[in-house]
């Protein structure tokens, strides 16, 4: 309560703005007041609707509330600002996988672990890797040679790093 008030008496400083309400909208998220977080992130898209990261976030609120459509859809926006993004690329292959859309998983999997990779973060790359090799025994024909082929090739740091679909 006190950070919200913190956060109300800037607003009364200086022009509302995309960050005071993304900051708003962390705070609601963690006191576990998803409409008013909701609206907060709205609020910052809005104002700034370039920011995957407020995507990002308005996704992760629905997925906490299961609210599959409107994460797939706001991570989808987060893609269209940052293909690259890790966190939205790792989450819609979980959705992907969890709808039994193994091809789509794969490619969001894919993705995330190149990211992974490239940024040095090998305990997301790890995941990742694991998810795929999970979905090739659950279903061989999503994980076919060529994607694969494709993303250990970018893993070794050659020629091609991203896939479109």
């Amino acid at each position: 309560e006190k950070a919200i008030e913190t956060i109300s008496n800037f607003e009364l400083l200086e022009k509302p703005n995309a960050n005071i309400n993304f900051l708003k909208g962390k705070i609601f998220y963690n006191m576990k007041k998803y409409k008013e977080a909701e609206r907060n992130f709205i609020l910052a898209i809005n104002k700034n609707p370039e920011s995957a990261i407020y995507y990002n976030s308005l996704g992760v609120l629905y997925i906490k509330q299961n609210k599959v459509p409107l994460a797939n859809a706001a991570f989808t926006e987060a893609l269209k600002k940052a293909p690259n993004n890790m966190q939205a690329n790792k989450i819609m292959g979980i959705i992907n996988f969890n709808l039994k859309n193994f091809t789509e998983a794969v490619f969001y999997f894919s993705n995330s672990a190149i990211t992974s990779y490239e940024n040095n973060d090998y305990e997301n790359l790890a995941k990742n890797i694991i998810l795929l090799e999970k979905i090739k025994k659950i279903d061989p024909n999503s994980v076919d040679a060529e994607i694969m082929g494709k993303f250990y090739f970018a893993l070794e740091g050659r020629k091609e790093k991203k896939w479109k679909k």
